[in-house]
């Protein structure tokens, strides 16, 4: 994290692993900036006023950076406020209609698209010293999830269950879809189970209670009950005693019973 002395957490923390205690602090620091996005931008002139001051006092590089510290927000974020802003000013000078804010939104993600040269590589080291918000921080949350997808898939393929991947439903039309369709229902622990949907992230009651509006009734109306693993954990809390749309767990379970199909019975017409 930009300034959180990560070590020093993780050392009093030791009995926590990491990806677990860095997923919380994660979560944590990017609700903070969230919440402070609006506190930066109603003092974008104020910034952009001191970045300039800055460069014209011939600071050396870092001045986005300490600019954030000193207002305890994401260097990321902050770079993409004064970013916006002076393009933004520039637009009106120069009375052009140039650099919208798609435009502003490509030159963050590439920052050689941006005209000036000095603000480019403040915004460039910004996001570059911000692995907690931005860019690096969203890919390496993707890069996360992937890889913990492509775990459950090996678990489901080890034990012999036959699915459906999100793609594949996703092809047929399906517009939100869990990582893992069943094509024959399983048991886990005794509850019936459709689908399964991979989280690498800690669940916490807040990120919970949002998935599950935003992800799995959606998955529990169209398919009926399923699975949600937090691979790096979660809080008690999140769990509901009478919960009957979905269960959770912090790993692959072992204790999965498969559906014989041979056993299912056809009743049969007697036709006179």
């Amino acid at each position: 994290c930009a300034y959180l002395d990560y070590i020093s957490i993780n050392l009093l923390y030791s009995h926590i692993p990491d990806n677990t205690l860095g997923s919380i602090l994660c979560t944590k620091y990017q609700k903070k900036m969230m919440a402070n996005h609006g506190k930066v931008k109603q003092k974008k002139q104020i910034v952009v006023k001191r970045y300039k001051e800055g460069l014209a006092a011939g600071e050396e590089p870092g001045l986005i950076i300490r600019i954030a510290k000193f207002y305890d927000v994401a260097p990321a974020l902050m770079a993409k406020v004064i970013l916006e802003e002076c393009m933004e000013k520039k637009n009106d000078k120069d009375n052009q209609n140039g650099h919208s804010k798609n435009a502003i939104k490509e030159m963050f993600k590439d920052t050689t698209l941006i005209p000036d040269p000095d603000l480019a590589y403040e915004v460039f080291m910004s996001i570059v010293f911000d692995n907690m918000y931005g860019p690096i921080a969203d890919v390496t949350k993707r890069s996360l999830g992937v890889e913990y997808e492509v775990k459950l898939y090996q678990h489901v393929k080890r034990v012999g269950l036959s699915y459906k991947s999100e793609e594949q439903l996703r092809a047929r039309g399906y517009d939100k879809t869990p990582d893992i369709r069943l094509d024959v229902p399983c048991a886990v622990d005794g509850f019936v189970i459709n689908w399964i949907e991979s989280k690498a992230v800690f669940g916490d009651k807040v990120t919970h209670d949002q998935y599950a509006h935003d992800q799995y009734l959606c998955y529990w109306n169209r398919f009926g009950p399923g699975l949600v693993i937090y691979w790096f954990g979660y809080l008690e809390t999140v769990l509901q005693p009478n919960e009957k749309r979905f269960i959770v767990r912090d790993s692959f379970p072992e204790n999965i019973t498969l559906m014989d199909p041979s056993l299912i019975q056809v009743p049969t017409l007697d036709i006179c």
